[in-house]
């Protein structure tokens, strides 16, 4: 069962990484790939000590998991704490949104970030304006307008609890619609608990298909404010 595990894991990674993800960053004229500990990242900071090993998101499981959503992108304002070298802002900023911002603590990593998003734009890929904030994410205010929130598992608990605890202030200060996608939901508990935000159920077929492309759990939340909305599962 365990050599079956790692075979099935060995054979998403060469998906991800070596096809798709190449071929995305490609078009969008960026370099996104690599892995790296955070003993390499420059991080400083009193919560650098919880940050995590870096490798971005493949393209084909954010695109499908901002899909889901079926949302008007020009409403909404992108944030992605812990945003790498950038591949999340470049593909979230092919689509309209009213802004697309990163939130980075490591200096190396932010500067890559910028100078992907040069590069993108040059080439016309986005759509959206990109702000990539050098910030560690416990001091980063969000904006006031409608949300969409993505983290895939950027550092430990101690820190996603303060994040979460974040999200949850401003919605309440700031009543408004709001969306987290949570990847490589380890520590997704900080959100479970939240009184401001409640999970979307998700589809037999989108589980099935998680399993099949990926060995990351994944979790989406939508904020409490939107009254009696009904709260359907998602479906691909």
């Amino acid at each position: 069962m365990r050599l079956a595990k790692s075979v099935a894991y060995a054979l998403q990674d060469r998906i991800h990484f070596h096809l798709i993800d190449r071929r995305s960053d490609q078009r969008l004229g960026i370099d996104a790939t690599g892995m790296h500990s955070p003993a390499e990242l420059s991080l400083r900071g009193e919560n650098a000590q919880f940050a995590a090993e870096y490798f971005a998101t493949p393209a084909w499981i954010f695109r499908r998991l901002l899909d889901s959503l079926e949302i008007d992108a020009g409403r909404f304002v992108l944030v992605d704490y812990g945003c790498g070298k950038g591949r999340v802002l470049a593909l979230a900023a092919e689509r309209p949104f009213l802004r697309v911002e990163g939130v980075e603590l490591s200096e190396d990593l932010h500067r890559l970030a910028v100078g992907n998003m040069a590069k993108a734009r040059a080439g016309g890929a986005l759509r959206a304006p990109v702000v990539v904030h050098h910030l560690d994410a416990t001091d980063y205010e969000l904006p006031k307008q409608p949300l969409v929130v993505y983290l895939f598992n950027p550092f430990g608990e101690q820190v996603i609890s303060r994040v979460a605890d974040a999200i949850q202030s401003s919605l309440r200060e700031t009543p408004r619609e709001a969306y987290v996608i949570y990847a490589n939901a380890i520590h997704r508990d900080c959100f479970d608990r939240s009184d401001c935000l409640q999970e979307i159920p998700r589809s037999i077929w989108s589980k099935t298909l998680d399993r099949l492309m990926t060995r990351w759990p994944m979790a989406i939340y939508r904020g409490l404010n939107l009254g009696s909305v009904a709260r359907r599962p998602i479906a691909d």
